[in-house]
């Protein structure tokens, strides 16, 4: 939530508060951080766990809900990259770059679950730190081209 906020404190601040695109870039960073934090989680659980942590990532011992709640994540994130690319009338080129970061990270959370282990949970992670500035690049480069 508290890298989401913003977004929403900024466009209320601007009088936009029920904006479309300001709820679409809200729920791209808030489900975003979910498969990248899982995947730090899965990747670090035994450190987790000798500190005394309770997450997830420590007590579910198959990784099968962790990495099931990471792939809904990332569904939700391109779920959310969809509505905004539309919301924004973003240009062919700025939607086909931002769907295929989308995307790609759905793949990443998809090969987790069927195999997870810190490799897998390692290219998620890569993945995710890949994926949202792309997606956000190309919808700011968007808008600077068609103005909108």
């Amino acid at each position: 939530i508290p890298g989401a906020l913003p977004v929403l404190a900024g466009s209320a601040a601007a009088g936009a508060s029920g904006d479309v695109a300001a709820l679409a870039l809200t729920g791209v960073l808030f489900a975003w951080q979910i498969p990248h934090f899982y995947a730090i989680g899965w990747r670090t659980r035994d450190d987790y766990a000798a500190a005394g942590f309770r997450m997830m990532t420590v007590s579910d011992d198959s990784g099968a809900r962790t990495a099931a709640t990471a792939l809904g994540f990332a569904i939700a994130t391109q779920a959310c990259v969809v509505l905004l690319t539309r919301a924004i009338g973003a240009s062919p080129i700025a939607m086909a770059c931002a769907h295929t970061a989308g995307t790609v990270y759905i793949v990443a959370a998809l090969l987790f679950l069927q195999r997870r282990d810190k490799t897998r949970a390692s290219w998620l992670f890569f993945v995710s730190l890949l994926a949202l500035p792309t997606i956000l690049t190309s919808l700011i480069l968007s808008t600077l081209i068609t103005g909108r």
